[in-house]
């Protein structure tokens, strides 16, 4: 979130863990992110209505609300081929 700040691009987290918030905010401690905020949806509605079925998956929703990508499984976002990726798409929707 903190490297495309300057654009219309936003990161959302959510978290459907049971165990509550400070199980999260430990996770981010021990993972040092300092720029995403937490939400949390511990009935899983989010995850129904996208048709998710496997934890963590990534979804790239456009300005107009249409998903244009779906990454199943984990991913370092803040390697160089995600950045790439990520600064690609945001270049696409922009045209």
């Amino acid at each position: 979130q903190k490297i495309f700040a300057d654009k219309k691009f936003a990161i959302l987290a959510i978290s459907q863990d049971k165990a509550g918030i400070r199980l999260i905010e430990k996770f981010y401690s021990e993972m040092k992110i300092t720029n995403l905020e937490i939400f949390i949806d511990a009935r899983g509605k989010s995850q129904r209505l996208a048709g998710v079925f496997v934890l963590p998956t990534t979804l790239i929703i456009d300005p107009d609300g249409f998903e244009i990508g779906r990454l199943i499984g984990g991913a370092v976002w803040d390697s160089k081929a995600s950045i790439r990726l990520i600064k690609t798409l945001l270049e696409d929707v922009a045209n």
